[in-house]
């Protein structure tokens, strides 16, 4: 859909949902509707990458090391 690129990137969120539908509570609450998603990148973020979070639906938290020390 997105290419290879973003598939790799997004590949913990079929984790998680593995993982719920297993029955671990902690992915679970993660993948609730209210729960933030959380992305650091060293370089930062493409509009591609929020595009693609658009499309999912999400509505991740960003920050760059830079941002975080």
């Amino acid at each position: 859909m997105w290419g290879r690129r973003w598939t790799r990137r997004l590949e913990h969120l079929d984790a998680l949902k593995r993982l719920a539908e297993s029955g671990v509570d902690w992915a679970r609450e993660a993948l609730a509707a209210d729960a933030p998603m959380l992305f650091v990148a060293s370089a930062g973020f493409t509009e591609s990458f929020h595009e693609v979070a658009r499309a999912l639906g999400l509505s991740p938290w960003t920050w760059t090391l830079e941002e975080l020390f």
